[in-house]
């Protein structure tokens, strides 16, 4: 008798590993062992940044400072999109908006406005919330640039062309579907 009670404790332990095995690999977003659900959505990221970061030589007249998030975001009333700089310098005011994707968000300075010359600007993002998960972003976005001296205001030039000219004006003898380019 203690042979089939030996027996039946054998055929009942694998069949209970047997069954946990096929659940936990049949699941999605599962641990393996305990069959909990591990999926974890990260919460949105900044991608990119104009200007970017440590840029230097930056233009006093730049209108628009941006950033890129990895996914649709919203400014609620606990995020912000700031731009400061070290007194004496004042912290330039401006509105923020976000693009139709609402993966862009743009801090526009007013008109007119320049930022200082020579001077490290630190741009502050934080609190945007993921449109797809609710998720706020875990920590503020920072980076810093540095304005140049004066407003650019040298216009552009053409110092070369490819298929070379001699003078200004149409470049005769040139095939109709000739790529052209200026240096």
């Amino acid at each position: 008798m203690g042979r089939f009670k030996n027996f039946y404790t054998q055929v009942a332990l694998y069949l209970i590993l047997s069954s946990l095995t096929l659940l936990s690999a049949c699941s999605d977003n599962r641990d393996e062992v305990l069959g909990i659900d591990v999926s974890v959505t990260p919460p949105p990221t900044v991608t990119a940044v104009a200007p970017t970061n440590d840029a230097s030589d930056v233009a006093i007249d730049i209108r628009v400072i941006s950033a890129d998030f990895s996914e649709p975001v919203t400014f609620g009333s606990g995020a912000s999109f700031t731009i400061t700089c070290v007194a004496p310098c004042t912290n330039p005011t401006g509105t923020v908006s976000m693009d139709v994707t609402n993966q862009v968000a743009a801090f526009t300075l007013p008109p007119a406005t320049p930022l200082e010359p020579h001077t490290l600007y630190t741009s502050t993002i934080s609190g945007a919330v993921s449109l797809d998960s609710g998720l706020a972003m875990s920590q503020p976005f920072v980076w810093s640039f540095t304005t140049a001296a004066t407003i650019d205001t040298i216009r552009p030039s053409v110092i070369a062309t490819q298929p070379e000219t001699a003078e200004p004006g149409p470049t005769t003898d040139v095939p109709t579907d000739t790529i052209i380019s200026a240096v």
